[in-house]
């Protein structure tokens, strides 16, 4: 009796749906990409966070803006753990997308 050689199935992959974010701060932009709003907002690398900022998230055809004080940029892009995860959780609430 032959034996089968075993088939290989075909693994479709999804594209994950994925958010964007980007800030404007002082006139440089910085972007950045998350699985959730959170996420997106936490990967952005800003060096210099003096100073109100503009915030965009977006999620495939959805945008949405909002102007970010200079206490809120601060908390937010901060080295304490503390209140950056409270101006995280703030913040990526007004960006119900």
């Amino acid at each position: 009796m032959p034996s089968k050689k075993p088939t290989k199935k075909k693994t479709v992959k999804k594209k994950k749906k994925s958010y964007l974010a980007s800030i404007n701060v002082l006139g440089k932009d910085y972007k950045a990409e998350g699985e959730t709003v959170s996420e997106a907002i936490e990967n952005l690398e800003v060096r210099n966070a003096k100073g109100k900022a503009i915030l965009t998230v977006s999620h495939e055809k959805d945008s949405k803006m909002k102007i970010l004080t200079h206490v809120m940029v601060s908390r937010l892009f901060s080295l304490g753990r503390t209140p950056r995860i409270m101006a995280l959780k703030n913040i990526s609430m007004m960006f119900d997308i």
